[in-house]
């Protein structure tokens, strides 16, 4: 199972930690086998900076030309492409796995159709969703947080640090209520 490739698209409402996590992720020595893919829908890329700053050698492209799950017609199956036929010369093995940090507003159905194009190389795709502890019942009257968590394969609630007492018990509640 060595020669799969993990495909993880990170995703998560506006706000709820997706880039955080992503940086602390990449912070580790194990990140030194990921590419990361953020896709971009405002007009100046900040996620993308505060990744470049702190992910060290990792391999960053950005899809700022939109929301990648509206476009008909989409840069990722070729972004995936030349990540994966890129010399990677002082890397110390082959890469691994591909993040793709979404837009907040993306859903993640689309996202994955778009995938389907790169059928002919072996991945293993998974979606990871953020749930913000502080806001997380504000953003379920959005429709795509609540695709975000449907389709997630684990959700990951977020700023505990900040959360007052029983709060954390009752997002990890509500995350088992949206998606078990």
């Amino acid at each position: 199972m060595s020669d799969v490739l993990d495909f993880v698209v990170l995703t998560g409402f506006l706000g709820s930690g997706k880039t955080t996590l992503l940086r602390d992720c990449l912070a580790r020595p194990e990140a030194a086998d990921t590419a990361i893919i953020v896709n971009e829908a405002g007009e100046i890329g900040l996620d993308g900076l505060i990744l470049r700053e702190s992910g060290g050698d990792v391999p960053m492209t950005m899809l700022a030309n939109g929301c990648v799950c509206c476009q008909m017609t989409s840069d990722l199956a070729r972004t995936v492409e030349a990540l994966l036929a890129a010399e990677r010369p002082e890397a110390s093995g082959p890469l691994r796995r591909i993040v793709l940090e979404t837009s907040g507003l993306s859903k993640p159905g689309p996202v994955l159709r778009q995938l389907a194009g790169l059928a002919g190389f072996p991945m293993r795709v998974s979606v990871l969703a953020t749930y913000d502890a502080l806001r997380g019942p504000d953003s379920a009257a959005f429709a795509e947080a609540a695709a975000q968590w449907a389709a997630a394969h684990r959700i990951v609630v977020t700023k505990l640090d900040a959360a007052p007492p029983g709060r954390v018990t009752q997002a990890r509640a509500a995350v088992a209520g949206l998606n078990p």
